[in-house]
């Protein structure tokens, strides 16, 4: 993995759930999606909510920490911005699907089910700022296994989602140091390798490749159920 710029491999949400139950850092990972998905359903589901639930989705930056994405050059991308943030609330908000009392909207990954225009990096970015603390806690584990990392640390301030408030925020940790020539020192969070993909296992293509007509709706009735409608 190069670490000066960022590597085609996504952070995969639905490998992190079917890893929940026997490994710790998926564990925790999974339960923080869940809280975070959880409280977006909510917010769609009580119209007093839905500016906190476009604030959820439109304010978090693409964690550049990580090195893992769809940059061209370096590991500077644009990442999920304000205004597909936007585009994702209103996609869910404008879906019935998303508001009715059994909601099918239940992971992260179900995103990329109702709207278009989100592709592997952008599930994987939120995916990844989501869990960012568990990550950080993972990469400090590695830290003190690993000496020459904990060595020529860095302290760096992260964006973080605070599950009791509802909100984003920021947070001072210490992580590994990159240098690179021409370039200021930058801070580098690890990831579990378990988590990491080089596709999504769940998107709106291959759900619509491997579903029979007969085991489902079809036609017009599956684009409007994948958001197409």
């Amino acid at each position: 993995m190069n670490v000066l710029k960022d590597n085609r491999l996504f952070v995969d949400p639905a490998v992190i759930r079917m890893e929940a139950s026997g490994n710790k850092w998926a564990a925790k990972a999974d339960r923080e999606l869940i809280e975070f998905v959880d409280f977006v359903l909510l917010c769609l589901q009580t119209p007093s909510m839905h500016t906190a639930g476009k604030r959820a989705l439109s304010q978090f930056h693409e964690p550049r920490e990580t090195r893992l994405g769809m940059a061209a050059t370096g590991f500077d991308g644009a990442g999920a911005s304000e205004r597909i943030g936007d585009d994702i609330w209103s996609a869910l908000l404008a879906n019935p699907l998303c508001q009715v009392g059994v909601a099918l909207l239940k992971r992260v990954e179900d995103i990329a089910l109702f709207v278009g225009n989100v592709a592997d990096d952008r599930i994987s970015d939120l995916t990844s700022r989501i869990i960012i603390r568990t990550l950080v806690d993972y990469t400090q584990v590695q830290m003190r296994k690993h000496p020459k990392l904990k060595r020529n640390s860095i302290m760096h301030r992260l964006q973080v989602w605070d599950a009791a408030s509802h909100s984003w925020g920021t947070a001072e940790f210490e992580l590994p140091r990159v240098t690179r020539a021409g370039a200021p020192d930058s801070a580098l969070i690890l990831v579990p390798k378990r988590f990491v993909h080089i596709g999504l296992r769940m998107t709106r293509g291959r759900l619509l490749e491997s579903r029979p007509d007969r085991s489902g709706p079809t036609g017009r009735d599956q684009k409007r159920w994948c958001g197409e409608g």
